[in-house]
């Protein structure tokens, strides 16, 4: 019962691109070749599109899947744009981070995005159009080219940026633990970009926490997540004269690690 549970939240999300998602966004676009929208105002328009359907999702899957995830902000957060970093281990964390952008005022959020979703149908096409950066993993110089990019472009269009600076979902597993108990080691590559970039924007960070979670879930093997407890823990980090992206993940995932102990033990 429970993997059947599981596999109708996936078909459900996939039902739900086919006849509401995808249709909209080609409204959408026609209506902006009808009114002739600059460029800028195209562009906006994925990024919006992008997170009011993340948002839609975010709310039905919860709901399907009787999952609680609510947002704790740990203290007053400063006007934005941002810089977004979060840890990553489910398919949800995209979800996640667009309701977070929305308690944060954010309207157009940019990411840095694996080059293997370039080539999703429909949705490869409007990532592209929105500016994001898409990334290979494997040192490619094109890679930082196009993070610097997507960064002057925020810079220019007050967007957000975001990244999951592990690069990848953590599952769980030793090997890929180095320094942290429940992280992955970030890169810091993309992140010191965006602080290069855009220096004005304040730095949030965004941990996950999900209690009883085992390996790190896709939307096809949803079933784990079914039931789960957890919490989203926001802050700003304050800077200081010599910060980069180093001292910034240190400080950050080192706060992040200890909010994931106490709440797998909890």
């Amino acid at each position: 019962m429970k993997k059947l549970l599981g596999w109708t939240v996936a078909s459900v999300f996939l039902l739900g691109m086919v006849f509401l998602t995808i249709p909209d966004i080609y409204r959408r676009r026609l209506i902006n070749v009808l009114l002739r929208a600059d460029v800028t105002t195209r562009r906006r328009t994925e990024t919006h599109w992008q997170l009011l359907w993340a948002r839609f999702y975010h709310h039905l899957i919860l709901r399907i899947a009787n999952i609680q995830m609510p947002i704790r902000i740990l203290h007053e957060i400063p006007p934005g744009p941002y810089i977004l970093i979060a840890n990553h281990r489910t398919a949800l964390d995209g979800l996640i981070m667009a309701v977070v952008a929305k308690r944060l005022g954010v309207d157009d959020l940019l990411w840095i995005v694996k080059e293997g979703m370039r080539s999703a149908p429909v949705v490869g096409g409007s990532l592209e159009r929105a500016g994001h950066a898409f990334v290979t993993r494997a040192n490619d110089p094109g890679d930082k080219q196009r993070v610097r990019q997507m960064t002057e472009r925020a810079k220019q269009d007050g967007a957000s940026l975001s990244i999951f600076p592990e690069g990848t979902r953590y599952t769980g597993s030793q090997e890929e633990r180095e320094n942290y108990r429940h992280l992955r080691d970030p890169k810091r590559g993309g992140l010191q970009t965006f602080m290069d970039g855009c220096p004005d924007h304040p730095i949030i960070f965004v941990c996950m926490g999900w209690r009883g979670l085992q390996g790190g879930k896709t939307i096809w093997d949803g079933d784990g997540l079914l039931g789960l407890r957890g919490q989203v823990t926001v802050w700003h980090i304050k800077l200081v004269p010599g910060d980069n992206a180093e001292s910034v993940l240190d400080e950050g995932w080192t706060r992040m690690d200890s909010i994931l102990e106490r709440s797998d033990s909890s």
